[in-house]
This record gives structure tokens, C-alpha cells and sequence, in this order.
């Protein structure tokens, strides 16, 4: 018998165990049997349910008893894989999707970048490196109608399309979205950071866009009549498109640019990047205006920009303005 490790299988559900330092011993409601003295630990695993442990100390010529409290619990729907790639730092999966309800999500790797444009938009600057130290991992795709609907029960959107980006929610009801996703599925969601969503959609570029120095609605769903750089007027569509319709970066997140405005954690405050640290900035906690990212289907491309000059506003909902989810792993 090996003296540390006692493995024993049983079919009930309420039990105790008797370790004894003499040998072996077997009754009829007790499992019991002999190991050497010193620090023992009970680590028992019952599927579907909870079951609570003890640390005790044998003593020589002696027993203990450990009782174990074994309460029904259900499994949370959790992330599983949807790729065999992983990462080989941190050796996570590269993407990875909810159980339940689909969402699929991409890791998104540890590294630093400059933030904002050189004269542009007042609230770009002043540029800035920013090092994000630990990876995580953001939403695929903007979070559906379908998706919303299965967490929240309602759907608010304007324009009723199952796969279409979830449209005209507050930032409250994303930031609850998130809250109920966490409960559901047993890992803690939340909106990203300011800094995370940047990160992400750049994507290694230093370019306008993750495209590039140009737009045109072929490759985002914005007005198509106010393109940028050097790209020629193109179509408006004039609402969303089912989320994935366009190319994704390079990391393989889809509808950075355009689509819907983007909810961010943050709270907007014109001076907070000139006194941000430089390492993880989680942005102001709190504020009059939340924040949004990335244009949607009414903006002009500049303000799709990777950098953008972000929008502030009431917290309230409208047509255009949607979410992803973060997750740190």
C-alpha cells in the first residue's frame, strides 16, 4: 500500500472514513484502512457533486475519522476548447467558446503598444506605450441577438436579426449581460478595458486601421460615404450586418471596425492618459460618461479608427451601440 495516497471506491453518499496506523480494516457503513503517521488530507470527487475535506494528523496506534458533507451541486457550463492550437507561453487554447450559449471568444497574448494617434482627436493623446503583462481573452465576434436573448430573456434590438449584433443596450445591460453570463456559466466575464479593446483591434498594426491607412465599406459596415485615406466612396448600408460579415485582424476578431459602438469599462476622463500607468491600466472607475469604441453602421470611418476618438455619452442605449465580452483566464 502506498503510505500517501489511499484510493478507495464507494457508492454512497454520505460516508465516513477511518484511517488506522495498524492495517487494513473493513466495516460494513465505514471504509477503513491502515497507512503510516503524520499529516493526512481527504480529497474526495463525486460528478454533480460538492464535496467538503479535511486535513487531520495520525498519530502512531491510533485512527481518525473523517466525515465528508457531500451536497448536489450543477456542473457550470464552462469554456471549452474550439481549437487544438495553443499558445506556447502560456500554453492556453487559442480560442475558446461557452458551452451553452456559443460565444465564442480569442485569446488575446501579453505585449505592449503605443496608444492613440500623434495630432488627432483631443481624447487620442497624448500617445503613449502601454504594456498589457497578462494575456485574456475577448469576444470572437460582438455578442448576437440570439446570444443576448438566451442570457437575458429580451432582446432590445432595433434591427431584429438573430446573428446581427445585440443593439440599443445601455452600458448598464452590458455590464449585468456580463454578470449573468459569469453566474451561468461559472467563469467571471466582463466588459474590456479601454486599453484592452485598442490592443486587440490593433492587433500588432500601428496603422489607422488593422487594414491598413484607408477604409472603405467593403471591408466595414460604416457610412460608406465618408471613407478614409485614400479609399473611394462606397455603399451605406444603414443598419448591422450579421457579425463575422467582414475580415478579422490579425489575432482574428471580427467587426473591430464599424458595426456597432463598442461598451468599454471605462468612464470617460479627458486627463486620466497623461497620469496612467503605464502597466495594466484599468482606466477610471467611474465618471458621468461610460465609454464606446470602433464606430458602427452610422459613423464615418474616422471615427472606426483604431485609435478612434472614442465616444462619450449617456449610459443609455441606442441603435448603435453594442458589446463584447472579456475574460482573464
Amino acid at each position: 500500500m502506498v503510505a500517501d495516497r489511499l484510493k478507495l471506491k464507494i457508492n454512497i453518499i454520505s460516508l465516513t472514513l477511518f484511517l488506522f496506523t495498524l492495517f487494513p480494516v473493513f466495516r460494513d457503513t465505514a471504509n477503513a484502512a491502515g497507512i503510516e503517521p503524520g499529516l493526512s488530507e481527504t480529497s474526495v470527487k463525486l460528478k454533480g457533486y460538492k464535496v467538503e475535506t479535511e486535513k487531520k494528523t495520525l498519530k502512531p496506534n491510533s485512527f481518525l475519522a473523517f466525515n465528508f458533507s457531500v451536497k448536489e451541486q450543477k456542473a457550470p457550463e464552462g469554456l471549452i476548447p474550439i481549437t487544438e492550437k495553443t499558445d506556447p507561453v502560456s500554453g492556453l487554447p487559442l480560442e475558446v467558446k461557452t458551452e451553452k450559449f456559443g460565444i465564442e471568444m480569442v485569446l488575446i497574448p501579453a505585449g505592449e503598444f503605443m496608444m492613440g494617434e500623434k495630432d488627432k482627436h483631443s481624447d487620442e493623446g497624448p500617445q503613449h506605450k502601454v504594456k498589457i503583462t497578462r494575456e485574456f481573452y475577448l469576444g470572437k465576434y460582438e455578442v448576437t441577438q440570439k446570444q443576448y436573448k438566451a442570457v437575458m430573456g429580451n432582446n432590445p434590438s432595433r434591427f431584429r436579426i438573430a446573428k446581427n449584433p445585440v443593439e440599443n443596450v445601455s452600458w448598464n445591460d452590458a455590464a449585468e449581460f456580463c454578470r449573468k453570463l459569469s453566474r451561468k456559466t461559472g467563469k467571471e466575464f466582463r466588459l474590456p478595458t479601454e486599453v484592452e479593446w485598442e490592443y486587440a483591434c490593433r492587433a500588432g498594426t500601428t496603422t489607422a486601421f488593422h487594414y491598413g491607412n484607408s477604409l472603405s465599406s467593403d471591408k466595414a459596415n460604416f457610412d460608406g460615404r465618408y471613407p478614409y485615406g485614400d479609399a473611394r466612396r462606397s455603399r451605406y448600408r444603414g443598419w448591422t450586418t450579421r457579425v463575422g460579415s467582414f475580415k478579422p485582424n490579425d489575432w482574428g476578431l471580427y467587426d473591430m471596425h464599424g458595426n456597432v459602438w463598442e461598451w468599454c469599462s471605462d468612464w470617460y476622463d479627458k486627463d486620466y492618459d497623461k497620469r496612467s500607468p503605464g502597466r495594466d491600466p484599468k482606466g477610471p472607475g467611474s465618471g458621468k460618461y461610460p465609454r464606446l469604441r470602433g464606430g458602427s453602421w452610422g459613423t464615418y470611418a474616422s471615427d472606426c479608427r483604431s485609435a478612434g476618438p472614442g465616444w462619450s455619452g449617456p449610459p443609455d442605449g441606442s441603435d448603435d451601440s453594442g458589446f463584447r465580452c472579456a475574460h482573464t483566464p
